[in-house]
């Protein structure tokens, strides 16, 4: 019988939730056509140096090497026309971090980078929570909104971490889908109780509280996640 070897990347299942979390994140933003634009050069240039990535690994190192150089290049180009465009200043300082976020958290989970870092998942969803950050400073969305996006950004770098860990672990190719659909799910509803609570708060039972005020609730509840995520 063969063994079969162990691969230690991230798992998919979480990885997958978390790229999904993300990018859904961007695009609920307001995101036109500048941006999704961009978001589908990047796509294409991470699927080149995914491959590229892959093509070394099975000793094709000049052709891997000059697809993960064109998949990289796509991917600052795509930075630099979206930075060019024509773009209220707003729109630009709200949306670049989350472009620049998306291909750093994908980027450690194709795993372009051995087995997926830690640190870059907490660069690429932190770049995605600036997104978010802006979007309510310059009132871009509504309040509900804005809880929303934000526990969907702190439940993706939840779901970026854990597939890290499993894949430290156990290994990409574990049947560990159940463990990670019911942490993720955990996760999320405990997300949604917070965001229902803050909004019960800020409509019903206190109808004049202050922008500050919500504010400390809106980081409180982040607080809390990031607490019993830990």
């Amino acid at each position: 019988m063969t063994v079969r070897e162990a691969t230690f990347r991230p798992a998919v299942p979480s990885a997958a939730v978390a790229v999904a979390l993300v990018v859904g994140v961007v695009v609920s933003l307001g995101a036109r056509e500048a941006v999704l634009t961009t978001l589908a050069v990047q796509g294409g240039g991470l699927a080149a140096v995914g491959v590229g990535i892959a093509s070394r690994r099975r000793g094709h190192r000049t052709l891997g090497t000059a697809l993960a150089v064109v998949g990289v290049g796509a991917i600052v180009g795509g930075l630099t026309l979206f930075v060019d465009e024509p773009h209220a200043l707003s729109y630009t300082l709200r949306f670049l971090p989350g472009l620049i976020g998306v291909p750093l958290l994908v980027g450690t989970l194709l795993p372009v980078r051995a087995n997926g870092s830690r640190l870059v998942c907490k660069l690429g969803t932190g770049g995605v929570f600036l997104t978010v950050v802006l979007s309510g400073l310059f009132r871009a969305v509504g309040e509900l909104h804005l809880l929303l996006v934000a526990v969907a950004t702190i439940v993706a770098w939840d779901a970026a971490d854990n597939a890290v860990s499993i894949g430290e672990q156990l290994g990409r190719a574990a049947t560990a889908w159940r463990l990670q659909a019911i942490h993720t799910t955990g996760s999320a509803m405990v997300g949604l109780a917070g965001v229902a609570g803050i909004y019960l708060v800020r409509r019903i039972a206190v109808s004049d509280l202050s922008l500050a005020a919500f504010a400390l609730l809106f980081v409180a509840l982040l607080l809390f996640l990031a607490a019993i995520r830990g």
